[in-house]
């Protein structure tokens, strides 16, 4: 652990301890309990940013990162397989509105591994406010991502008006995309009245 290694992020050198490339990165790890003589690894990616932000992160500690790395930040930790850096954004207390829920939730459903929090706590909001939301945000409501919508349609917080609320959307959404049958499993059928289920 105490021999040399080397990230080539981008065709620039940073050396660092073997022990950190292994904290760094899952994907690491692996290669080196496969080859334990593998003493570089080559990044190369789209985004810009400063490699050193990462390393630095080896000091289990609230590190800050200018906005603008952010990109590079989730490209790098992807690349390495790194799934605990979480990110937390300078305007995470701004209260969760329905004004600003759904601008907040589509950038961290892409990215709900680094805004796990953030993500966890929209889902909540959005469970909570179901019954409003549906009757004022809909077409936003329907454009989340597939595992985004089943996570709100399972959370415990769900507030309906009734069965049929979640019923009806969720065969609007069948009705567009087979696949969005799974989440029938998230309606509980024997609150649903007959005219909802006889529209299946």
């Amino acid at each position: 652990y105490e021999e040399d290694f080397i990230f080539i992020v981008n065709g620039k050198e940073y050396p660092t301890k073997r022990i950190i490339a292994d904290l760094l990165s899952t994907k690491i790890c692996h290669l080196h309990s496969i080859d334990p003589t593998i003493n570089q690894y080559y990044i190369n990616t789209e985004e810009k940013g400063d490699f050193l932000h990462i390393l630095k992160l080896v000091n289990f500690k609230v590190n800050d990162v200018p906005t603008s790395e952010i990109p590079f930040l989730i490209e790098v930790s992807s690349n390495l397989e790194n799934k605990f850096i979480e990110i937390i954004e300078n305007d995470e207390t701004t209260e969760l509105t329905l004004n600003n829920i759904f601008d907040k939730i589509q950038k961290h459903e892409r990215y709900k591994n680094h805004y796990s929090k953030s993500y966890q706590n929209e889902i909540e909001f959005i469970s909570a406010n179901f019954h409003e939301i549906v009757e004022q945000e809909k077409e936003k409501l329907i454009k989340l991502k597939l595992r985004t919508l089943i996570e709100i349609f399972s959370n415990e917080r769900l507030k309906l008006k009734d069965e049929d609320q979640l019923f009806e959307i969720v065969n609007e959404l069948y009705l567009k995309d087979s696949n969005y049958s799974i989440l029938y499993e998230t309606v509980n059928f024997l609150n649903a009245s007959t005219n909802c289920i006889c529209q299946i």
